[in-house]
């Protein structure tokens, strides 16, 4: 997924929300959205 501001997207994975996947205002590319990455906040290579 790609994202034009990554801080503001919520992202939820089993009913808890997740870290931003990025800065507030910051665009981010190529986020993974395989749920065991995103519980442990591992969003890039």
């Amino acid at each position: 997924m790609n994202a034009g501001d990554a801080g503001a997207l919520a992202v939820y994975v089993d009913g808890r929300r997740m870290a931003p996947v990025g800065p507030s205002g910051g665009g981010a590319r190529d986020i993974p959205l395989d749920p065991d990455r995103l519980m442990f906040g591992v969003f890039f290579d």
